[in-house]
């Protein structure tokens, strides 16, 4: 055999085993902690032997701009400079992130097997996907609230609940929130909503723990936090309870903070990437990232024993645009609560 011709075969050989190790390994970019992430697809790698390569980054910011950078008004897609492989699939912490990439031109059209169990408020046909997250919900004091619960965001301005006895998070500490109630109810009811609020001298706090504290000591008698800092409360013995609001036909949804999957147009593991996305987005990773902590309610029902929730009923950018436009006035008042939380939300949904 010719020399040429066995040099010809060693390369071929080399690049058929490059191509296999290659097709073996998904690339996942994730701002999620690389313990968890390690630990909620173990069970998908070793049922399937791929392998993955995890790339970490502290921020969603940070992910985002790693995928798709804007290149003038073309938003043309330019890779960092970097010594990893691009993404095949990206998971993060932050539900806006598939929805910026998706806004960037950055992602491949798929949709995953679970597609049609996830709620429309969590996901956009073809591009991303969410699952699981960390749920807010109404919170009362037990040995105060004794008739009907609170049921709407909006049954926290009812004449029920004596002026000063409500404690809620400031609207720009999740502005989505306040986003999806406008452009859902209208503007005229959700600045009715907080204008009333304002004037019956509500507690506006800044995180969600301060609020499900005075609801706990019964200095508030009801008002908006988190599952998680309610349950804290619950553990230490206080008298707390909480209503997933909003739920049923024809109601808005509950806000949920879920987790974004979705498979970025530069992937060179396509295959794997989509393997990987069915399975991220079945019921048994969704149980899994309960069981581990991540999650405090589910999507769909049959997941777990967790609350499972109608998510908003609108779309991000829907939310995003309202916030920054119909409900701008709100924003000097609150100002005064928390200056640090003032979203850039023009610099993300275009």
């Amino acid at each position: 055999m010719r020399r040429s011709s066995i040099l010809a075969l060693a390369v071929l050989a080399i690049l058929l085993l490059m191509t296999g190790c290659a097709s073996n390994t998904v690339t996942v970019y994730t701002d999620m902690d690389r313990k968890d992430v390690e630990k909620l697809i173990k069970p998908f790698s070793d049922k399937t032997g791929i392998k993955l390569d995890l790339v970490h980054f502290n921020e969603v910011h940070d992910l985002v701009d790693a995928i798709a950078v804007p290149d003038g008004a073309s938003y043309k897609l330019v890779m960092h400079e970097t010594l990893y492989q691009p993404a095949d699939l990206v998971l993060s912490g932050n539900m806006f992130a598939g929805d910026v990439l998706r806004a960037r031109s950055a992602l491949a059209q798929y949709e995953p097997s679970g597609a049609a169990t996830i709620p429309p408020g969590a996901k956009n046909l073809g591009n991303w996907y969410g699952f699981g997250g960390r749920l807010w919900v109404l919170a009362y004091n037990t040995n105060l609230v004794k008739g009907d619960l609170p049921r709407s965001l909006f049954d926290l301005s009812s004449n029920v609940f004596p002026n000063g006895k409500i404690s809620t998070i400031t609207p720009n500490y999740c502005p989505f929130y306040i986003g999806a109630a406008c452009a859902i109810k209208g503007k005229a009811a959700a600045v009715t909503l907080y204008q009333t609020l304002i004037n019956r001298h509500a507690e506006f706090v800044n995180k969600p723990e301060l609020a499900a504290k005075s609801i706990a000591e019964g200095s508030a008698w009801a008002g908006i936090t988190t599952l998680a800092a309610v349950v804290a409360q619950k553990k230490a013995g206080a008298p707390i309870g909480w209503v997933i609001p909003d739920q049923g036909s024809g109601n808005m949804g509950a806000y949920v903070e879920f987790y974004s999957v979705c498979t970025p147009i530069l992937g060179k593991n396509t295959i794997n990437a989509h393997l990987l996305a069915d399975y991220l987005l079945s019921t048994e990773a969704e149980a899994l990232s309960v069981e581990m902590g991540l999650s405090d309610a589910t999507l769909r029902q049959g997941t777990s024993a967790a609350p499972v929730v109608i998510p908003l009923a609108i779309d991000l950018d829907s939310a995003s645009v309202a916030w920054t436009q119909d409900l701008s006035e709100l924003m000097p008042y609150f100002h005064q609560y928390s200056p640090s939380f003032i979203p850039d939300t023009k610099g993300w949904i275009k």
